[in-house]
């Protein structure tokens, strides 16, 4: 990871997870305290992601990765 923006993450609480997978891992104990919530742009709202957004979610990283394994059926396991 780049030395600044893990600077950046540091600086808000977070950690890198050196013994993760092969990306960067970051994290931040809830002990914290829950972030501030950024004010956001009229019709923009911050929700969990649920089963009706399966489908979605796959299509999206197939474009963006160029792939064809993952699939709604893959993001719900």
């Amino acid at each position: 990871m780049r030395r600044h923006l893990a600077d950046a993450l540091a600086e808000h609480g977070f950690s890198a997870q050196k013994d993760g997978p092969f990306f960067s891992c970051l994290s931040i104990p809830l002990t914290a305290g829950q972030p501030p919530v950024p004010e956001l742009p009229r019709a923009r709202v911050i929700r969990p992601v649920g089963d009706e957004d399966l489908a979605a979610r796959a299509d999206v990283h197939r474009a963006v990765w160029n792939s064809t394994v993952i699939t709604a059926e893959r993001h719900a396991h």
